[in-house]
């Protein structure tokens, strides 16, 4: 058995051995989200990726969103919600990752309320047919 390596990581790089810099920093957590639209019709879900990065100048997890669109490529990234009023930073991933599922289904859920679909603003039903002429006639309003 070899005896502990001394040193930092540098230090280490600086002996022969090169360490690439993304193997000293924590490493990103990301989910796959999927929500489903209140009218449960498959093609108005919609599928996020949400991505946690830790920013050691803020001391702390950042989220990132990225919306895939109908042939499952993901659109750009940006930074949380805008307009939200949480913390920009998390003390861990979790709490990160977690406060912004809250808020896309919450958006989502905004959104599909917004929309016309048969939930949330039904089609006005039209009007029964006038059978005033008919009784005009002398006919019989029963069937």
């Amino acid at each position: 058995m070899s005896p502990p390596r001394e040193g930092t990581p540098p230090e280490r790089a600086r002996a022969g051995r090169v360490v690439r810099p993304d193997v000293w920093r924590t490493p990103d957590r990301h989910i796959l989200l999927g929500v489903s639209h209140v009218s449960d019709d498959p093609a108005l879900h919609r599928v996020f990726e949400v991505r946690a990065s830790y920013d050691a100048t803020t001391g702390g997890w950042l989220a990132s969103v990225a919306e895939q669109n109908q042939n499952e490529q993901r659109e750009d990234w940006g930074p949380r919600l805008s307009g939200d009023s949480a913390p920009s930073a998390f003390p861990t991933a979790a709490a990160c990752l977690g406060d912004t599922v809250s808020a896309i289904v919450a958006m989502v859920d905004r959104d599909a309320l917004g929309a016309a679909h048969p939930l949330s603003s039904p089609e006005p039903r039209p009007a029964a047919p006038d059978d005033t002429r008919h009784r005009q006639a002398g006919g019989s309003t029963a069937h």
